[in-house]
């Protein structure tokens, strides 16, 4: 969740990157990556990495000895009524041993403001490590299961003041037809709090702006209170307030006090399936996201996902999803694009 809250006091808004035009951008990429029949000797359009193009992970480490480049990830996030975010995001990983790999992810941020004078922020939104263990292999009976952790280092211009961790759980089963996957985890979230520049009349706490707000919104966190920008709730990005770490706020605080809390528990799953074309080297893609953001709101989100992933080359995959909030506290719809490429090799001898 990568969005950012909005001003009640703003002018000139763009025209909203609609749920519409994400699906016609999605039909029209299924329709080139399925017409043109292909046979590739490769099948990493087959496996399935967190954000390339949905959140959906089957329980496939990278392969030992292979390195996997996955360029910048371009994602679009429009939120309803507010601002643009761009996140261009690049992962290594390397399978280090068997079953296992390593991972490193680095996410640049700009922020396009709602307004036209708004300014643009651009920045590091931090410095990810992780790692993926298999279980399990799949068998007739038994699906594929997997352990995944990473850390969120607080590195960069637009990355909270405290680090995150986050810990899945991946299982894959295998059928005539489609593949069945299961995301389970748990972690905190960390947001860094919002320039004091923007005055209380302006912050999201407060349902009606005063007279002769206009005054740009205050800087805000990569992940945080942009779901809930009016609910009056304890929200992270609010400037000028008095900032707390994770239970403070479960201390019976009152909702209207405007607490800003940084860092709390954070739970999420995830359901979906997909499908190979294997003839076009494509796999379809649809997936359901519940997330759960405990002292930051009251309700979990909740998001539908559709992509693509095609295979260009032996060792290149092209990917190209969308999505939609459907529940929680702002509806939001993003579009993402990218490309990766598989490259084996050997950093290591072997004996015979």
């Amino acid at each position: 969740m990568s969005v950012v809250p909005t001003s009640p006091c703003t002018a000139r808004v763009r025209p909203p990157f609609g749920w519409r035009r994400a699906a016609s951008i999605m039909a029209i990429a299924s329709t080139t990556f399925v017409a043109t029949p292909r046979v590739l000797a490769a099948q990493e359009y087959y496996n399935l990495d967190a954000g390339r193009p949905t959140r959906l992970e089957d329980a496939t480490p990278t392969a030992r000895d292979e390195l996997d480049l996955e360029m910048p990830a371009l994602r679009l996030d429009q939120v309803a009524d507010g601002p643009r975010l761009w996140r261009a995001e690049s992962k290594i990983s390397y399978g280090l041993a068997a079953f296992t790999d390593l991972e490193l992810r680095v996410p640049l941020i700009l922020i396009d403001p709602p307004t036209a004078s708004g300014p643009r922020i651009i920045g590091l939104g931090g410095l990810a490590i992780g790692a993926t263990r298999a279980l399990t292999l799949e068998t007739g009976a038994m699906p594929a299961i997997a352990l995944t952790g990473e850390w969120v280092a607080p590195v960069g211009g637009l990355s909270a003041h405290v680090g995150s961790y986050s810990a899945k759980l991946l299982l894959t089963k295998t059928f005539a037809h489609w593949r069945l996957n299961l995301n389970g985890g748990f972690g905190t979230w960390s947001v860094r709090p919002a320039s004091v520049r923007a005055p209380t009349s302006c912050a999201p706490g407060d349902s009606v702006a005063s007279a002769g707000c206009t005054t740009t919104p205050p800087i805000p966190p990569v992940v945080g209170c942009a779901r809930a920008p009016l609910d009056r709730a304890r929200f992270a990005c609010l400037a000028g307030t008095t900032t707390r770490l994770g239970a403070a706020s479960r201390g019976g605080v009152a909702a209207d006090t405007l607490l800003a809390v940084l860092s709390g528990p954070r739970y999420m799953g995830v359901v979906g399936i997909d499908h190979a074309f294997p003839l076009a080297s494509t796999l379809f893609i649809a997936d359901v996201v519940v997330e759960r953001y405990v002292d930051l709101y009251d309700i979990a989100d909740v998001t539908g996902e559709l992509g693509l992933r095609h295979q260009l080359s032996p060792q290149v995959v092209a990917d190209v999803g969308v999505s939609r909030s459907f529940a929680g506290r702002v509806r939001s719809s993003s579009v993402t694009l990218g490309l990766s490429f598989d490259l084996p090799m050997q950093l290591r001898s072997r004996g015979r």
